[in-house]
């Protein structure tokens, strides 16, 4: 397969990872836990950074050409967004496939979690990279 075709591939894949780890956390939570746990608010805060560290771990031992990465932003991209247009409508109109059940509790996230988690894990993910690759790029070698 194609190299191009791959990164693009592996995007789009890491895109439905993504929300496949949150949708899990939150059925457990809501399925099988039945109380008020956090686990989706601790998916929510450590999925990014997991992420990142992934993304740079890679980065620092393949050292994939620019095309490559763009292409995988680009399928990460294109397949992240519609899916959390869609979570975000399905969740908002309460039409969603994991109900959210309203505990009362003091950190009750009632469905919030898939509303934001679009903003940590595209938007800081996004933002730490591009740290990442400026860093990279202009640090100062060791003597």
């Amino acid at each position: 397969m194609n190299t191009k075709l791959k990164a693009f591939i592996f995007g789009a894949l890491s895109a439905l990872a993504v929300w496949a780890v949150l949708t899990v956390a939150d059925s457990i939570d809501e399925y099988v836990i039945n109380t008020g746990t956090m686990l989706g608010a601790i998916v929510y805060f450590t999925m990014p950074i997991a992420m990142v560290v992934i993304y740079i771990k890679h980065c620092i031992i393949c050292d994939p050409p620019g095309k490559q990465l763009i292409l995988w932003f680009a399928g990460y991209y294109i397949l992240y967004i519609p899916i959390w247009m869609i979570i975000y409508n399905s969740v908002n109109h309460r039409d969603f496939f994991i109900t959210q059940k309203t505990r009362g509790s003091f950190l009750d996230f009632n469905g919030i979690e898939y509303m934001m988690y679009g903003i940590s894990t595209l938007i800081m993910f996004t933002l730490f990279c591009l740290i990442f690759h400026v860093i990279k790029r202009y640090r100062v070698p060791k003597r």
